[in-house]
C-alpha cells in the first residue's frame, strides 16, 4: 500500500512511502520462492508509483528472506493504548 508519512531523513523529498503489510505464505507452500516473488512484484508497483522508500514489519519467520532480498532492520517500538 501507499501512505502519507511526513519527510524523513531517509526521503526528505517524499511526503510518502510504500508499506508491505500482511505477506504470508501458507507453511505448505513455502521455501518455493513464492514471498520472494510477491516481494519482486511489490518492489515493481512501488517503482511504478514513484515511491523510493518503503517500510515493512517482519516477522521472525520472514527476517531472513527479507534481509537476503535488500531490506535493512530498523528499529521501532509500538504501544497499545486501553480503550478509552
Amino acid at each position: 500500500m501507499e501512505i502519507e508519512w511526513p519527510p524523513h531523513p531517509s526521503h526528505p523529498l517524499e511526503d510518502r512511502r510504500g508499506y508491505v503489510l500482511n505477506v504470508y505464505v501458507d507453511p505448505r507452500y513455502r521455501n518455493q520462492g513464492i514471498a520472494r516473488l510477491l516481494m519482486e512484484a511489490s518492489d515493481h508497483v512501488f517503482q511504478e508509483r514513484g515511491l523510493s522508500y518503503v517500510i515493512l514489519h517482519a516477522t521472525d519467520a520472514g527476517r531472513r528472506l527479507y534481509e537476503r532480498i535488500g531490506w535493512l532492520p530498523t528499529s521501532e517500538m509500538a504501544k497499545q493504548l486501553p480503550p478509552a
